[in-house]
């Protein structure tokens, strides 16, 4: 190849074909890739070939029908790294894509009157600019051109749109340091304000400098607007995936947690997400009524936030999947646990095992929380005490939204007060000999609310990971600690929420304080 090869990216792709060749691919060997115009079932056809030469495999049709052409222009050069096979006979590889001397016309090409010549001179401009960009909006900008097609657009065109999703992911590797900065800056600069309490809930609220609010809107208003739809994904829908469809103009925010109630069961979603305008999106989601799968209506409407409990241990699960290279799924079988462990402790009942029976069980001992708990003017969050050991931080990017969630939110806190009380009356009557503060894993290290409040604080910064891009758009960056777990959400650039919640003393304890309260005998 003469002249200088400039790398501009990596595409994903596999060989395929690999059982019609006698020359096998490894994991790691290096391919080189050639043309077979002469193929008699693909004119673009393009063979991979191991480093001695040798004919391994071929690129699938859907990468090939827009590489051929830039192939035979001499505009491209690709390479590639084979990978561990997951499926037979399929051999995933990354590959390094180089643009020739020749070929840098279409990274910096002319305008013309064509309609595709147009076209390929904005997602050109935008894929040389793109890393001015945060990553959110470029992904954003990926999404838009995922569907072009070689019906309506060149082949450079395409293989630009395609590279743009290998540059999201550059671009967040470097944003690792600026996301976490951008967290310890935030917990630095909150200003703690006058402790408030009712009943074993206590409250520091947090303030800030920083705030600053975002161009979204909540769910329970984008549900009201008419604008915004969560349905299941199908008729026959699917348990840990629903469909929201935002035919709005501005994101929606739906936060980790919040119930969604009707369709074919209640979920909660695992992850926050941010949706943005005029967009369908899946999200992953864990079911809260484990005894129902019918319809009870075609939409979901909002519920309930779940508590910090279940939500810490959603939290920790979906983290655990998204480290093995998974989805952002729960655990389900814990969910329902948790959610029957909540009914026990509760003395609620639900003839379809429902979370938000729970809360309806005990409406008014939530209302003498809500009532007695005023948000503070002015305040981004809140630190959260039970029985006066620290059990979670949450905070907003602006007054205004802590200030429309504060009902749910305070509810969402006050279930774990009043299942911590009722562990504390059943411990008593059965002398078990565990204290509420065994059951909110405080550290007894910490006497007074600040000294507590500061601990937590080092422990979320200690906890950060990298960031991971979440369904809609922006990025969320896990919270795991050796007690602690939460997530601190983004969408282009800016913290928008911040939630870490103390892990409960394990599921060992709940399940035992639920077969007891069963009247199940434990050997």
């Amino acid at each position: 190849m003469e002249g200088k090869l400039q790398f501009i990216g990596r595409l994903d792709t596999r060989v395929v074909g690999s059982q019609y060749y006698e020359a096998k691919i490894r994991p790691g060997d290096v391919l080189h890739f050639d043309r077979n115009p002469g193929n008699e079932f693909d004119e673009n056809a393009i063979e991979a070939r191991n480093e001695k030469g040798r004919v391994t495999g071929h690129l699938p049709r859907h990468h090939s029908i827009f590489l051929a052409p830039l192939l035979d222009e001499g505009w491209i050069f690709l390479k590639g790294t084979a990978g561990q096979a997951i499926k037979r006979n399929e051999i995933p590889v990354g590959l390094d894509v180089f643009v020739t001397d020749k070929g840098q016309v279409m990274l910096a090409p002319g305008i013309k009157d064509d309609d595709k010549d147009l076209v390929h001179a904005m997602i050109a401009a935008f894929f040389r600019d793109c890393d001015r960009y945060s990553s959110g909006t470029v992904r954003n900008m990926a999404g838009r051109f995922k569907g072009l097609t070689g019906e309506n657009v060149l082949p450079q065109s395409i293989l630009l749109s395609r590279l743009l999703h290998w540059k999201v992911k550059e671009i967040a590797a470097k944003e690792i340091d600026k996301f976490h900065e951008i967290i310890k800056s935030r917990l630095k600069n909150f200003k703690c304000g006058e402790f408030l309490s009712y009943s074993n809930l206590g409250l520091i609220p947090l303030f800030s400098d920083e705030s600053d609010s975002g161009e979204y809107i909540l769910l329970k208003e984008a549900l009201s607007l008419g604008t915004f739809d969560v349905t299941e994904v199908s008729q026959s829908g699917q348990v840990p995936r629903l469909k929201v469809h935002n035919r709005g103009t501005r994101p929606v925010l739906i936060l980790a947690g919040e119930e969604l109630v009707g369709a074919k069961q209640n979920r909660v979603v695992n992850i926050t997400v941010i949706i943005p305008a005029l967009t369908q999106v899946i999200i992953p989601v864990s079911c809260v009524e484990q005894s129902r799968w019918d319809y009870k209506s075609d939409k979901f409407s909002a519920g309930r936030r779940a508590a910090a409990g279940l939500r810490s241990q959603l939290s920790r699960d979906v983290r655990a999947s998204v480290r093995r290279g998974g989805e952002y799924d729960g655990d389900q079988g814990a969910v329902w646990e948790a959610v029957s462990y909540m009914h026990s402790c509760l003395g609620t009942q639900s003839p379809t095992k429902a979370m938000n029976d729970a809360y309806a069980g005990v409406e008014e001992r939530l209302g003498k929380f809500t009532e007695n708990l005023d948000c503070p003017k002015g305040a981004v969050g809140v630190a959260v005490f039970i029985n006066g050991c620290i059990t979670a931080i949450e905070a907003f990017d602006s007054p205004e939204v802590l200030e429309k969630l504060w009902s749910p939110l305070i509810e969402s806190y006050a279930v774990d007060a009043l299942m911590a009380e009722e562990i504390k009356r059943s411990e008593d009557k059965t002398a078990v000999d565990r204290t509420p503060e065994d059951n909110i894993s405080a550290d007894k290290t910490y006497t007074t609310h600040n000294e507590q409040y500061k601990a937590f604080l080092k422990k979320i910064e200690n906890g950060l990971e990298p960031p991971v891009e979440t369904p809609g758009s922006g990025f969320d960056v896990g919270i795991d600690g050796e007690d602690i777990s939460g997530s601190a959400s983004f969408d282009s650039g800016r913290l928008i929420h911040l939630t870490a919640m103390m892990e409960r003393s394990g599921r060992e304890k709940r399940r035992r304080h639920y077969e007891e309260s069963e009247g199940i005998i434990i050997e």
